[in-house]
């Protein structure tokens, strides 16, 4: 009888060990998407130095980096985008309507998107 339990015994902890090892990182770890936000708006004279800071944050508080792109901008325009981290800045060399786009992504991948106009 003693031998049957231990038998039992260890079949239960190999099936325990077995469904544990089959679990994936996503499985015990899901990645949540952060969150970007940017609260100015694209709004000036031309040959005038636009500022625009995001701010992103992570529920699971994975360390985020940002990427920032003018999206659009009016024809014959060469203005081009400078940044560090959150924050961007580009002069504005022609009139009409520029649209920038920041990403804020987490290093699981997650990513989060918005468009300041």
């Amino acid at each position: 009888m003693t031998t049957k339990i231990r038998i039992g015994t260890i079949g239960i902890l190999l099936v325990a060990i077995i469904t544990l090892n089959s679990c994936t990182k996503e499985e015990l770890d899901p990645n949540s998407t952060p969150s970007v936000t940017v609260v100015e708006e694209i709004i000036g004279m031309t040959g005038k130095t636009i500022n625009i800071d995001a701010t992103a944050s992570d529920p699971d508080n994975n360390p985020i980096t940002f990427s920032w792109t003018i999206k659009e901008s009016p024809a014959n325009s060469s203005a081009t985008i400078t940044s560090e981290g959150n924050s961007a800045s580009f002069t504005t060399d022609v009139a009409g309507l520029y649209e920038v786009e920041v990403t804020a992504v987490n290093e699981q991948g997650g990513s989060a998107s918005t468009i300041v106009k």
